[in-house]
């Protein structure tokens, strides 16, 4: 979802820096005070400003929301198991040294054991992020169609209003 609000947020940033159908509603300050009554600098805002600052607006709470659950959760949660996991390794490897009772085999499925368990880990989660990724580009389509055809008719109503 936030790849598609991103999207929609470029879109409509490059509308208003290339001047694209500067002469629709998208434009006109009068529709925003329509609906709403601005104080007096405010007052000339456009349609197209505001849906721009509610996908600002979105994207902010979004990613806040994010690195919280991140910090929170499982990103952290992550990172401590894995350090946990070498921890154990090196451990384990340091009372080898120390006793000489084990044989380097041993060590050897030890710590590659222990890498391995990590590099699991590490996999699963960018496998998450990359089926995240896959349905969020399907969805980027999907919203590009529908925003070009939404741009074709705000160019049709504009020529029908004036």
């Amino acid at each position: 979802m936030d790849a598609i609000v991103q999207f929609t947020r470029n879109a409509l940033c490059t509308l208003k820096n290339f001047n694209i159908l500067s002469d629709t509603f998208l434009y006109d300050a009068n529709v925003t005070a329509h609906y709403y009554t601005f104080p007096e600098p405010l007052n000339q805002t456009t349609p197209l400003e505001v849906l721009i600052s509610i996908t600002q607006f979105y994207a902010f709470i979004t990613v806040s929301a994010a690195g919280y659950k991140m910090m929170t959760t499982s990103g952290v949660l992550k990172l401590q198991l894995i350090n946990r996991l070498l921890n154990i390794s090196a451990k384990k490897e340091a009372d080898n040294g120390s006793t000489k009772k084990k044989g380097k085999k041993e060590e050897a499925k030890a710590k590659a054991a222990s890498e391995a368990t990590a590099r699991r880990l590490v996999a699963e989660s960018l496998l998450k992020e990359g089926d995240a990724a896959a349905r969020s580009f399907h969805w980027i389509q999907c919203i590009g169609y529908w925003i070009v055809v939404f741009l074709a008719y705000c160019k049709l109503v504009s020529r029908d209003l004036y």
